[in-house]
C-alpha cells in the first residue's frame, strides 16, 4: 500500500529554530517510446505508473550539558540520537498500449488526501540553535551540521561575556545572570540563531531567572529566527509555571512561528494537558492551523493524547476546529473519538481538502466500527469526492473486502462510475483483489462496463498480470475478446505488459491471436514493439500470423527491426518471417532498421537474405536513408554487402549527392573513396583487356 506523506510537527528543537523538514512525494512519471514510422494510427506508448511514496525524515538529536526537554528527557540527560530515514521501497506495474491507464492515483484517498495522514518526527530541543548552555565547541563539534550550532552564541560579536551570560541563564545560575546584568549586559542578547536568556531559561524550567529577566524588561515576544517565542519554547518542553508567568506579562498567546504553529499546537503535540488547560483559559485559539493545515486537535488525536483532546473538545462549543480530526479517528478505528466529535458536530460527511469524507477514509483502511458509526450517524455512502470516487471504489480499490460487504449492504451503488468511468469492479480487477471481484460479481456487478477510454474489468486484470481475477471474471462469462475504443484487447494489453501467465489463459479461453486494433497492431505487433520474446514465443505457438500487416503495411518483423529487438528479430526470421515485405510505402524491414540507426539489426537482416538495394515508393534504398542520417558503420555495411553506390531516387539523388547535401562529410567522404576505388578498378581491368586480348582472341 502507497506510503502517506508525512505531516511534519514542530519539536523542541523546532521551538528554537522552527527548523521543518519539508516531504515531496514522488511525481507520476510518463515515458514515451519511439513511435514506427508511418504506421497509420500508431499506438503510442502509454504512462507507466508508479506507485507514490512519501519520504519521512526524523532527527533525533541531543547535545551535552545540561540540556532539558520533553518526552521523558531529564534537565542534565546527554543523549546521543542518530539521524533515522524511512524510505518506501518503489513499486511498478506495467501499463498497456496506446489509451490504457491504470486507474488514476485519485482513486485512493492517500494521493489526494495528503493533508490527513502524517506521522510524528521527535527532536531533541535546540540542536539547530545551538543553545549548549555551557557545553564547548569541542565536545559538540562531531554531533552537529551546522557551524552556528556549537556555541551558544554563533558568531559572538558581544565577545565571551555574551556567552557566558547565555549559559548561566540556561544552568538557571541567577546569582551569575544579575552579575552579568550588573554589568551593563544587554538583557535581550541572542545567538546567531535568535535565542537569548529568556528563551534558554524559559525552556528548562528556571523561573527565577525568568521572572527577574521579566521585571528587568526582557522582551516577552521576542522570536527566535524561526518565528519561536519563549511562549513556543515553554509550551513544548511542559513549563507551566513558565507559562502562567510569560501570560501573566502579557506574552501573546496565539503567535505563530514562520510555519504557523502556535503554542497551544506545541502543547498539545507534546501532551501538556495542564498547559494546554492554561492556555486556553487565556484566550489560546485552537482554529489557528499550521500552514499544513493541522490544529491542535488534529495533533493530539494522531499522537493518541486522550486526556489533551478531551480538553480541546471540551472547549471547542462551537465545533470549527475538527478537521481533519474525524478523519484521523477514522484513519485509527478510534470510535471513541470519532463519538465525541460527532456529538457535537451533526455532520459526518464532512470533507478534507481533498475532498474526501471519514467514510471514504475508513474504506481505505478496513475499518469497520468506525465507518458503522459514520453510517449510523448519517453519513452519505454513495458520496462523490474528488473526481467522484465514492468510498466503494476506494474499498475496491485497497481489497477491504468487510467494507466492500458493509457499503453494499448499507446501500453503496455497485454501478458507481468515476470521472473516468471506472467502476468498483475495475478498481478490484486492476488492483488483483479477486476475493472483492468475485463478491462484486455475485452482488451483480456490471462485467462489461466500459471507461470513458473503453476498458473493461479484464483489460485492468490483464494489465496488473493478476491471472486469478482474470479467471474469476472468464469464470462469470466476460467476454475475452471485449475492445477498448481503439480496439484493444485484453490480450493486446497483456502482451503490451509482458505478462505471459495472462497471456496465456486468455488464449486458453480462446482469444483471437490475430484480433487486430484500430491500426491494425496484432497482439504480436505489440509483444515485438515492447520487446516481449516470451509472449512472441506463446502467440506463434497459438496460431498467431507471423506475417499479419497493420494499416500501414507493418509486419511484426517491420516493427522488432525498427525497435531494435535483437532476439524477437532473431526468432521471426528462424521462424521464417520474410525480411523483403514491402509497407505501404515500400519501405522494408531494411529500410526501417536503417532509419533507427539499428546497424546489428541490419547486419542480421543482411546475412538472413534481406535484400541490400531494395526501393521504397521514392526509389529510396537502405543506403540513401543510412547517407542521409550520416550513419558512418551502417553506410560501411551496406557497402560491404554490395549495396549500388551509383543508385538514385525519383529525383535522381545518388547517395553521395544526399549525404553532401545534408552535410554529412565523413559519409561523404566514404562513398566518394568507394566510387574512386570503383573507377580505379574498372581503368585497371580495360587496360589489361587492351594490353593481353590477343590472348583471348
Amino acid at each position: 500500500m502507497a506510503q502517506f506523506v508525512t505531516h511534519i510537527q514542530p519539536t523542541l528543537m523546532e521551538a528554537s529554530q522552527g527548523h521543518v523538514p519539508h516531504h515531496h512525494g514522488h511525481q507520476v512519471g510518463v515515458q514515451h517510446s519511439s513511435h514506427l514510422p508511418h504506421s497509420g494510427h500508431n499506438m503510442p506508448s502509454p504512462p507507466t505508473h508508479n506507485h507514490h511514496h512519501a519520504h519521512g525524515h526524523g532527527h533525533h538529536t541531543s547535545s551535552g550539558g545540561h540540556h532539558g526537554g520533553a518526552g521523558g528527557h531529564s534537565q542534565k540527560q546527554a543523549a546521543h540520537h542518530s539521524t533515522t530515514s524511512g524510505h518506501a521501497a518503489k513499486g511498478q506495474h506495467h501499463s498497456p498500449p496506446s489509451r490504457i491507464h491504470s486507474p488514476p492515483t485519485e482513486h485512493h484517498p492517500d494521493h489526494v488526501g495528503h493533508y490527513e495522514y502524517f506521522q510524528h518526527q521527535h527532536e531533541q530541543i535546540f540542536h539547530h540553535e545551538g543553545a549548549n548552555g555551557g557545553a564547548s565547541h569541542k565536545q559538540q563539534t562531531h554531533h552537529h551540521p551546522n557551524k552556528h550550532e556549537h556555541c551558544p552564541t554563533g558568531h559572538q560579536s558581544a565577545g565571551d561575556g555574551n556567552t557566558s551570560f547565555l549559559r548561566a541563564a540556561r544552568a538557571g545560575n541567577l546569582e551569575r545572570v544579575l552579575e552579568h546584568l550588573k554589568n551593563n549586559i544587554d538583557i535581550n542578547t541572542s545567538n546567531a540563531n535568535g535565542l537569548n536568556a529568556l528563551h534558554l531559561a524559559s525552556k528548562d524550567g528556571h523561573i527565577h531567572v525568568v521572572s527577574e529577566l521579566l521585571r528587568r524588561g526582557a522582551i516577552v515576544d521576542s522570536a527566535t529566527k524561526k518565528g519561536n517565542t519563549a511562549l513556543h519554547i515553554a509550551s513544548l518542553a511542559g513549563q507551566e509555571e513558565v507559562v502562567k508567568l510569560l501570560l501573566e506579562h502579557n506574552a501573546s498567546v496565539n503567535v505563530q512561528s514562520q510555519n504557523g504553529f502556535t503554542p497551544l499546537y506545541m502543547a498539545a503535540q507534546e501532551n501538556h494537558d495542564a498547559v494546554v488547560r492554561l492556555l486556553l483559559s487565556n484566550g489560546a485559539n485552537q482554529s489557528l492551523a499550521t500552514e499544513d493545515g493541522f490544529t491542535p486537535l488534529a495533533v493530539a488525536m494522531q499522537q493518541g493524547h486522550d486526556k489533551v483532546v478531551a480538553v480541546l473538545l471540551e472547549s471547542d462549543t462551537r465545533g470549527k476546529v475538527r478537521l481533519p480530526a474525524l478523519h484521523i479517528a477514522a484513519k485509527k478505528d478510534d470510535v471513541k473519538a470519532a463519538t465525541l466529535l460527532l456529538d457535537n458536530d451533526h455532520n459526518p460527511d464532512v470533507t478534507s481538502k481533498s475532498g474526501f469524507t471519514p467514510l471514504h477514509i475508513a474504506s481505505h483502511y478496513g475499518n469497520q466500527n468506525i465507518a458503522n458509526l459514520l453510517i449510523q450517524k448519517g453519513a452519505d455512502v454513495n458520496y462523490s469526492a474528488k473526481h467522484n470516487i465514492s468510498p466503494l471504489h476506494v474499498a475496491a480499490k485497497w481489497g477491504k473486502t468487510n467494507m466492500v460487504s458493509l457499503l453494499l449492504e448499507k446501500g453503496g451503488n455497485i454501478e458507481a462510475k468515476t470521472r473516468d468511468g471506472l467502476t468498483p469492479l475495475h478498481c478490484a480487477a486492476r488492483s488483483g483483489h479477486e476475493q472483492v471481484v468475485d463478491m462484486l460479481l455475485e452482488r451483480g456487478a456490471p462485467i462489461s462496463a466500459k471507461t470513458k477510454n473503453g476498458l473493461a474489468p479484464l483489460h485492468m486484470a490483464a494489465q496488473g498480470e493478476h491471472v486469478d481475477a482474470a479467471r474469476i471474471l472468464l469464470y462469470h462469462r466476460a467476454p475475452v475478446d471485449e475492445v477498448t475504443v481503439d480496439y484493444l484487447t485484453a490480450l493486446h494489453v497483456a502482451a503490451h505488459c509482458g505478462h505471459v501467465r495472462v497471456a496465456k489463459l486468455l488464449l486458453d479461453r480462446n482469444a483471437d491471436a490475430n484480433a487486430r486494433a484500430l491500426n491494425g497492431f496484432t497482439p504480436l505487433h505489440i509483444a515485438c514493439k515492447k520487446n516481449r520474446l516470451k509472449v512472441v514465443e506463446l502467440l506463434l505457438r497459438h496460431g498467431a500470423s507471423i506475417s499479419a500487416t497493420t494499416e500501414s503495411g507493418l509486419t511484426p518483423l517491420h516493427v522488432a527491426a525498427f525497435m531494435g529487438c535483437m532476439n524477437i528479430v532473431i526468432y521471426l526470421l528462424q521462424h521464417d518471417a520474410s525480411p523483403d515485405v514491402p509497407t505501404v510505402r515500400g519501405e522494408t524491414p531494411l529500410h526501417l532498421a536503417a532509419r533507427a540507426n539499428q546497424t546489428d539489426i541490419i547486419r542480421i537482416l543482411l546475412r538472413n537474405g534481406a535484400q541490400v538495394d531494395a526501393r521504397a515508393r521514392e526509389q529510396q534504398t537502405p543506403l540513401h536513408i543510412a547517407s542521409r542520417l550520416g550513419n558512418v558503420d551502417i553506410v560501411m555495411l551496406l557497402l560491404q554487402h554490395g549495396a549500388q553506390v551509383d543508385a538514385t531516387t525519383k529525383d535522381m539523388y545518388t547517395a553521395l549527392h544526399i549525404a553532401a547535401k545534408e552535410g554529412q562529410d565523413e559519409v561523404k567522404d566514404l562513398i566518394a573513396k568507394k566510387i574512386t576505388d570503383h573507377i580505379d578498378t574498372v581503368y585497371l581491368m580495360q587496360l589489361f583487356w587492351i594490353r593481353h586480348q590477343e590472348f583471348f582472341i
